[in-house]
């Protein structure tokens, strides 16, 4: 935009005239008028509602689902350049208002980004309390896993609609998700897992003040956890073979170690 302001002259009627030339005041007020509309239009976009189109809501079929899905494909970033490439102009300007004295470093300026990107949560959804980010959603399930207290989740729920949901809308949530989670696309060993046990004994309504009667109970149980091995983690192993009884089966591993070294083999540390 031209920020450049002429001033200009009326000519003389008599061009023989040798008169000082008169300020064309007209002109003058046109060209001011013309710089008012200019700045008002490049102001309009600062005016603009903030735009969060394309972000999950929660009152539309299937966005739970989607959501659901962008959480298990890891796409946490998605919702968040969306809400970036929407907003160009009101990015600007928080981004001019968070320059400060210090020197700028790369670390400084990721801060001050992070910083931004929180910003824009929070008008997300206090322009739209049904419209949840995938980073939202991400960082409300990392303070449930993490068992972080009700006290500061509410106050963080209070002060920073975009950085977590409510505790119910949470468990809720994960009730609904594990139907949707996608199959594995991890190829694993065949007949190959890993299974561990734990024995817990914990005391249940037990109190160390009782005077008579019998108070509480001992409760002993055995906790398991089952898993598959990823096949790129040993590609060439063979459960099969290994499991058939033969030389060089499992079982005869296990029963005798030493069967298994050769002439080349250095001598063990200790006698098996």
């Amino acid at each position: 935009m031209s920020r450049r302001l002429h001033t200009r002259f009326k000519r003389s009627r008599s061009s023989s005239s040798a008169a000082e030339p008169e300020w064309d005041e007209g002109i003058e007020l046109q060209e001011l008028r013309d710089c008012v509309v200019e700045l008002t239009k490049e102001r309009e976009p600062l005016h603009s509602r903030f735009n969060s189109e394309g972000i999950p809501n929660m009152q539309e079929a299937g966005e739970r689902r989607r959501l659901a899905i962008a959480l298990y494909e890891g796409n946490y970033g998605e919702s968040m350049a969306l809400l970036r490439s929407q907003n160009k102009e009101l990015v600007a300007v928080l981004r001019s208002q968070l320059v400060n004295t210090s020197p700028s470093t790369e670390q400084s300026l990721r801060k001050e980004e992070n910083h931004i990107d929180g910003i824009l949560l929070d008008i997300c959804r206090a322009q739209n309390i049904h419209k949840i980010p995938v980073v939202t959603a991400a960082t409300s399930l990392l303070a449930e896993c993490n068992h972080t207290s009700r006290e500061y989740h509410d106050v963080c729920a209070l002060y920073h609609l975009g950085e977590v949901l409510s505790e119910k809308w949470v468990r809720d949530f994960l009730a609904d998700a594990r139907k949707w989670r996608p199959e594995s696309t991890i190829i694993m060993l065949d007949g190959v897992a890993v299974i561990v046990f734990d024995n817990l004994t914990m005391k249940v309504d037990y109190s160390a003040y009782s005077s008579e009667g019998v108070t509480g109970y001992q409760l002993n149980m055995t906790n398991s956890l089952s898993t598959g091995v990823p096949k790129h983690l040993a590609p060439t192993m063979d459960a099969r073979k290994l499991c058939t009884p033969g030389p060089f089966s499992i079982a005869r591993l296990v029963a005798s170690p030493s069967s298994f070294r050769t002439a080349t083999d250095p001598p063990p540390l200790y006698p098996t």
